[in-house]
């Protein structure tokens, strides 16, 4: 029932208005003063406010002024009564935020359709607030939703959804929703009349990259609506956005695959040293005996490292958790590469460096130490062995940030997996061999501290060679 708030300085005036509006089944408050109706207003939030012009404390006018400027009685509809006729008064009350005037004395059946009227027309107002507010929260929802009829032809859809399937909001498709996504994505079809009888149930699509990567996958689920007939009148389908969570799986496949051809080569050594050995106790043979060794500790040391770079990526939110900064200089900058090449076991390697226009600048701690010596190792591991030309630059950039270049003159990286160089456990090794160190990290390793950062990467390879760009946006100090 609707609560109505009547505010007169004048009894009688009240209670005649509320014996009229009882008898309408309306539930009814009472103020006898301006302040009252102020108070009563924002206390028990009326459908509806009757409000005399004069009152103490308090006048109308004011009244209305003041529950307009509280946001839960904006929309609250506000009737004047008045026995004047002064078109001043009448105009202030309009600037004020009244909806209607009543004149006095009160005429009954007109009391009864305007309050009425105005009743409709606030419950249509709030449906009106309500539906927007419904579809606000339906466009921005991260989850697509399409409703389709009993055919499977799209009646709604939210912004999500447009986005998903490249739809136009204006003029949605005529054809079956099963065809929009045939046209969009490899999926198992599935027959719409099975899918309705099924009632509900899930799937997904997927728009693939490469054997191991998705470019795009949705989770489709939906439920049918069934009228009193026990008939399908529509079909809700929730789409949810799961590109992530199926690479995630395909790298977690791509890992096992490449560590059992790691392993599987390091074993195969191992064995093949140890039947040596086997020999070597029958006829020893100094010079032999020291390969043998020798192959065994190169075994221990390649599987001793797929197993630290595995732990120190997934180690590295820890590493980097609590973000301190550095100042990197020149000097800083020169030390850490000299570092590098000892701890790569390289240090007559000759690498061009250049820093320039910037005189220091902040990173996180310890990060351009990890970025130079993944991409350096990179460099050696897969640029030209004979003749490793190598260059590493520091140069302030026109944005005010920092950009860090290393360029070597190996073979070109083909141009369809530039993309791809950045997925983990990745490398352009296509038949795992088991030949090249590492497990295809490093690059996912820059590319996360770079990201910590808010920096972009970037990697360009012709038939002069690769490099790999970084920009980070820290301004020198």
């Amino acid at each position: 029932m609707a609560r109505i708030l009547i505010a007169d300085d004048n009894v009688h005036v009240v209670d005649t208005i509320a014996e009229i509006l009882m008898m309408q089944n309306y539930v009814i408050e009472k103020a006898y003063d301006g302040q009252e109706a102020v108070e009563k207003a924002k206390l028990i939030l009326p459908d509806l406010i009757l409000l005399d012009v004069e009152m103490p404390l308090m006048n109308g006018i004011d009244v209305c002024r003041t529950l307009r400027s509280y946001k839960k009685t904006q929309l609250t509809p506000i009737v004047i009564l008045t026995g004047l006729k002064d078109t001043g008064i009448l105009m202030s009350a309009i600037e004020a935020g009244c909806d209607d005037f009543l004149s006095k004395p009160v005429d009954i059946p007109v009391l009864q359709a305007r309050v009425e009227s105005l009743l409709k027309m606030s419950r249509l107002r709030n449906q009106i607030r309500e539906k927007e507010k419904f579809e606000y929260m339906i466009n921005n929802m991260s989850e697509g939703i399409v409703i389709t009829d009993e055919s499977g032809i799209i009646q709604s859809c939210n912004t999500t959804a447009l986005k998903m399937f490249k739809l136009n909001s204006k003029r949605l498709p005529d054809d079956q929703f099963l065809t929009i996504i045939d046209k969009l994505f490899k999926w198992k079809p599935i027959d719409w009349f099975a899918l309705i009888e099924s009632r509900k149930g899930e799937f997904t699509v997927i728009r693939k990259e490469s054997d191991f990567k998705v470019r795009y996958a949705l989770k489709l689920r939906f439920d049918t609506l069934i009228n009193p007939f026990s008939e399908v009148d529509e079909v809700i389908f929730i789409i949810r956005e799961e590109t992530e969570q199926i690479n995630e799986e395909r790298r977690k496949d791509l890992l096992v695959l490449m560590m059992t051809h790691k392993f599987s080569t390091i074993e195969s050594l191992t064995l093949m040293n140890l039947e040596s050995l086997q020999l070597l106790i029958k006829s020893p043979n100094p010079e032999l005996k020291a390969d043998i060794i020798k192959g065994l500790r190169e075994s221990s040391r390649r599987m001793t490292t797929i197993m630290k770079s595995l732990l120190q990526f997934l180690n590295l939110p820890e590493s980097f958790k609590e973000k301190r900064m550095e100042l990197i200089d020149e000097e800083c900058f020169k030390s850490y590469l000299t570092k590098i090449k000892v701890e790569l076991g390289t240090p007559r390697l000759l690498i061009g460096c250049q820093w320039v226009n910037i005189s220091s600048f902040h990173m996180i701690e310890g990060g351009l130490y990890r970025i130079l010596f993944e991409l350096i190792e990179n460099a050696i591991k897969f640029g030209n062995k004979e003749n490793l030309d190598l260059n590493v630059s520091v140069i302030r950039d026109d944005n005010q940030g920092v950009r860090l270049s290393v360029f070597n003159c190996g073979s070109p990286i083909p141009q369809e997996e530039l993309n791809r160089v950045w997925d983990r456990f990745y490398q352009v090794d296509q038949e795992f061999t088991g030949q090249i160190e590492g497990i295809g990290l490093g690059l996912s390793i820059v590319q996360y501290i770079i990201g910590l950062s808010e920096g972009s990467c970037q990697i360009f390879s012709d038939d002069e060679g690769t490099r790999v760009e970084l920009y980070l946006p820290f301004s020198d100090t």
